[in-house]
């Protein structure tokens, strides 16, 4: 992944076709936009080859970038000016299952516009993002190890000591 020239990280673009998803006052509709008519694959009934080919030339040219969201020297995405990586703020969500102001309210030196980009972010790079927090996840159980001896486990293991002791 590279940060674009202004440092941000690249985002999915946006269709920039008139009327298309994206464009202002266009609302993702398809159909006119000043008066000129777009070629509607659902009233035509059949979905065009090259005006496919047409859009992913067009995602693959245009790059949007996540304002707040940049890279760090790991390659990890971070709200840019904290300490908080995107991954951080998904986790949250995908464990706790938190909206966007619960996270604000427990992060309070966060703005809702950094929480808003790094969710937006970790949607946009869904699959990838909840694999590394589910390895996150079973890094730190392996690290934990088993599971602590229960009191009655204890007092067991020394009666059964005395036992053999005495």
């Amino acid at each position: 992944m590279s940060t674009a020239e202004d440092g941000q990280v690249p985002h999915e673009p946006a269709d920039t076709r008139p009327g298309a998803a994206g464009q202002a006052g266009s609302h993702g509709s398809v159909g006119t936009r000043a008066g000129n008519p777009l070629p509607s694959p659902i009233s035509s009934g059949r979905v065009v080859d090259s005006e496919l080919e047409h859009c992913r030339r067009l995602l693959v040219a245009t790059a949007d970038t996540y304002p707040h969201i940049g890279l760090a020297t790991d390659g990890k995405a971070v709200i840019e000016g904290t300490r908080y990586t995107v991954e951080h703020i998904a986790a949250e969500q995908y464990f706790y299952g938190w909206s966007a102001e619960e996270i604000l309210r427990q992060h309070p030196d966060l703005r809702p516009a950094e929480v808003y980009a790094a969710l937006a972010y970790f949607h946009d790079h869904h699959a990838s993002i909840v694999a590394a927090i589910e390895a996150g996840k079973a890094r730190a159980e392996r690290a934990r190890g088993p599971e602590p001896v229960s009191r009655d486990e204890l007092l067991r293991r020394s009666a059964a000591a005395q036992r053999c002791d005495g």
